[in-house]
């Protein structure tokens, strides 16, 4: 699985040049962040949680939202890695939130999962979100 991330990695930098040669902005937003899960999932967590913040930021402030609740899983997972359960939560958060706004519940799973993982983490970590959440799916 590490050579699959390091292959991302690869690829990742080749597209970000590519964009950089054509002056393809939002493409170069979305490879940043996919630079940034692949660097943070081989141990480079602090470059990583950067590259993805800034590229999920950068998204969000020009209202691009489209595979943004997958990117905030991804930095949410890699804050998990670092330790930072707080910025775990808030990315998880943030994901689903943006999901129940557009109705891209795609990435759902993803973040649910996430925060299953931080509260084996920190149990603490519970909020009211996943109380609503958890009701919300019995009445489905």
């Amino acid at each position: 699985a590490h050579g699959e991330f390091a292959h991302a990695e690869a690829v990742a930098r080749e597209a970000i040049a590519l964009c950089d040669e054509h002056g393809i902005a939002s493409e170069k937003l979305w490879n940043t962040a996919f630079l940034g899960a692949a660097r943070a999932a081989q141990g480079a967590h602090a470059e990583g949680i950067a590259l993805l913040r800034g590229a999920t930021d950068t998204l969000l402030a020009i209202g691009g939202t489209v595979t943004v609740p997958w990117l905030l899983a991804q930095l949410g997972a890699a804050c998990l890695a670092a330790g930072d359960v707080a910025g775990a939560q808030d990315a998880t958060r943030r994901g689903l939130e943006i999901a129940a706004h557009t109705g891209e519940r795609v990435w759902d799973a993803a973040l649910w999962r996430l925060q299953g993982a931080i509260l084996a983490v920190d149990p603490a970590a519970r909020d009211d979100g996943l109380d609503a959440a958890t009701a919300a799916a019995r009445a489905d």
